[in-house]
C-alpha cells in the first residue's frame, strides 16, 4: 500500500494573513485598568473625530468593569500618600491596593508557613 500525502490547502479567511489597515487620520487611545488589575492601551481609530463613537467605547469599557488607569507623577503619589487613611494601630499611612486600603507594616517574621504576618488593619 502506498502513503498517502496531503494535498496542500488553499490560505482560507482563519489561516490568511490579514491585509495591513491604512493609517486612520483620526486615533485617540486611553489607558484603562482592567477588571483583574492589567494595564491596558485601548486606541480607537476613525477617518474622522466621532466623539459619539468615543463615548460609545468608553461606555462598553466601563460596563466591562474597566477603570481609567491615570498615569501619575511623583508630586501625585506623595499627595496621595498624603491623603491616605491612617493605620490605627501604627499611625502609619496605608497603601492602596486592588482591594482597598492596607497596613504595609510587618507584624511577625513569620507564621509557621515561612511567610511574614502583616498587619491586618484595612479601610
Amino acid at each position: 500500500m502506498a502513503a498517502q500525502t496531503a494535498a496542500p490547502q488553499q490560505p482560507t479567511a482563519t489561516t490568511a494573513t490579514p491585509a495591513p489597515l491604512p493609517e486612520a487620520p483620526f486615533s485617540a487611545t486611553v489607558r484603562v485598568r482592567s477588571p483583574r488589575g492589567f494595564i491596558w492601551l485601548v486606541t480607537a481609530r476613525s477617518l474622522s473625530v466621532n466623539v459619539t463613537g468615543l463615548e460609545a467605547v468608553e461606555e462598553r469599557l466601563l460596563a466591562a468593569g474597566f477603570e481609567p488607569a491615570e498615569e501619575r507623577s511623583a508630586a501625585q503619589v506623595a499627595q496621595g500618600e498624603a491623603s491616605a487613611p491612617m493605620c490605627p494601630t501604627h499611625n502609619k499611612p496605608m497603601k492602596r491596593g486592588r482591594r482597598g486600603w492596607f497596613c504595609s507594616v510587618q507584624v511577625a517574621p513569620d507564621d509557621g508557613t515561612g511567610k511574614p504576618v502583616y498587619c491586618k488593619c484595612t479601610a
